[in-house]
């Protein structure tokens, strides 16, 4: 425009005009189809990642029967923080790197055609610029990962005070928790404070840098202009081309501080979602008959858990398991829905080994009635049906009457809502939507862990009377006796120190000697 202006380029000002307007409206519709289908790649990428994350916690490769409780916050972290710091610095700085080097190669192919050497005197005064973040890759990586560790500290915390408010009100120890807050929130604010500094120190220096070189090339082209080697209006045009040279210079710090510290957070959700083993799908339960312990010890944390079981477990029968706290009792019975490792020995569902089980049909086929089971932020009818659509109004009514809840079975106690905290159930009731659900699923076999337990005397007697109603088999863990159900059973195992201490009918006096020394029976 400006060899224009002074009569040097052979234009009409109307052409001028338009060809301004044509410029404006392209580099609109450029900026948004660009930018939108930017941060659009940056949505899908990202969902697709929490996706697989969540396919990794949710897969049949979980230990079903631990409540994960040491590695809740990091998984709450990996979706959360890690995943911003994903998607917010790693893959936004990795498209911006790729669009400002393309953005600086074609500046600089243009300006090469308008004069070579000026050029090349741009490009030596590019090189600084472009080291200073490469050369400074070890601190920004080193201040990221200190930020992401600080991060994944605060958020254990913070899930310990949500998760555990009522303890922390009732032994009021608000204070201190108060205090272990503030300590790791400012760490995570001086963590945050010391990144930034670095980054932004580095950003300084290329700022420095980028104003050599936009006034080094005003320098260096004032010089051709006064050597008549370029007019002045291709030094205003090359002085524009210096913008977009300079921007991906001035934003190449910020960008690689962003990759580099963007990329720890990358390396740990690679590391997390690598430990997903894809094994082979196992066999197919279609009908459980039996489950067998061979020879089973069961070590968990150094802790031997189980000690040399051999038992047989008929799906058409019905067992009792006693047995002193601690005496393994509840990881006997859940053993099998565990994943395949972590014991020895063998399990043996309907005969064939328990490694070479399809998990996910073995547990469609065996229903476990939770002690302590989850209760999700949703309606009651979700939390009985567990979000499962297949269930009529009749066959929830039923499940709740059968587990002595049909105070529940109403529309209006349907629709209402829970909190995680499950506050709105009492123990009991809690206990009891956790058999009813078990009850809805109609499977081959049922376990049960102390499900009279907590109740009053009237209600534990009518679930136990409701137990021996049931058409499955089942296995009851329980410190309750009930004379009619220990007669019904057709097996007691007493369990002592991980080891099957006894095991028989009722009528057995083995049995009758171990449940009165458990205090379960009056001599």
């Amino acid at each position: 425009m400006t060899d224009a202006a002074n009569g040097r380029a052979h234009i009409t000002y109307g052409l001028l005009v338009l060809l301004v307007l044509a410029y404006i409206v392209v580099d609109a519709l450029f900026y948004f189809f660009s930018s939108y289908f930017r941060e659009k790649w940056l949505n899908l990428t990202a969902a697709a990642v929490r996706a697989s994350l969540m396919h990794k916690y949710l897969s049949e490769q979980q230990a079903l029967a631990s409540s994960r409780d040491d590695n809740k916050s990091s998984s709450f972290n990996q979706l959360t923080n890690n995943m911003a710091v994903l998607q917010d610095d790693y893959l936004r700085a990795t498209v911006s790197i790729y669009a400002e080097l393309c953005q600086f190669i074609i500046a600089m192919v243009i300006s090469l055609f308008i004069q070579p050497m000026l050029c090349l005197v741009v490009l030596v005064l590019c090189l600084p610029g472009l080291f200073i973040p490469l050369l400074n890759q070890k601190l920004l990586k080193a201040s990221k990962k200190d930020v992401l560790a600080s991060s994944e500290k605060y958020t254990q915390i913070l899930r310990n005070i949500l998760d555990g408010l009522r303890t922390i009100q009732l032994f009021n120890v608000d204070r201190i928790m108060r205090h272990l807050f503030d300590r790791q929130n400012q760490d995570w604010l001086t963590k945050q404070n010391k990144d930034q500094k670095n980054r932004k120190l580095i950003g300084s220096l290329s700022q420095l840098l980028d104003n050599f070189l936009y006034l080094g090339t005003w320098v260096g082209g004032i010089y051709f202009v006064m050597n008549k080697s370029i007019s002045l209006g291709q030094l205003v045009a090359f002085s524009q081309l210096m913008i977009f040279i300079a921007e991906p210079l001035q934003s190449a710090s910020g960008l690689m501080a962003d990759y580099v510290g963007g990329q720890e957070a990358a390396k740990k959700i690679q590391a997390n979602l690598a430990l997903q083993q894809k094994n082979p799908v196992g066999q197919t339960i279609n009908k459980l008959k039996s489950i067998a312990y061979q020879d089973i010890v069961y070590t968990k944390k150094d802790q031997t858990i189980l000690r040399h079981i051999n038992f047989k477990f008929e799906t058409d029968k019905h067992y009792l398991i006693v047995g002193k706290t601690g005496s393994g009792k509840t990881s006997f019975m859940n053993l099998p829905l565990l994943d395949k490792n972590g014991y020895t020995g063998k399990i043996l569902i309907n005969g064939h080994d328990q490694k070479n089980i399809d998990l996910a049909s073995l547990r469609a086929r065996l229903g476990v009635a939770e002690q302590s089971g989850a209760i999700f932020s949703a309606s009651f009818q979700d939390n009985l049906s567990l979000f499962r659509q297949k269930f009529s109004k009749s066959q929830l009514q039923s499940a709740l009457a059968q587990a002595q809840l049909s105070n529940y079975a109403n529309g209006e106690a349907f629709a209402k809502q829970l909190s995680s905290s499950g506050h709105e159930l009492s123990g009991g009731e809690a206990k009891r939507l956790f058999i009813a659900r078990t009850l809805l699923g109609h499977f081959d076999y049922l376990l049960f862990d102390e499900p009279a337990s907590g109740l009053d005397p009237h209600t534990a007697q009518a679930i136990e009377e409701m137990l021996m109603q049931l058409d499955s088999g089942w296995t009851v863990i329980t410190h309750h006796y009930n004379e009619a159900l220990f007669t019904f059973a057709d097996q007691i195992l007493v369990m002592a120190d991980g080891e099957i201490a006894a095991n028989g009918p009722l009528q057995d006096p083995t049995i009758q000697a171990s449940l009165m020394k458990l205090n379960l029976l009056k001599p």
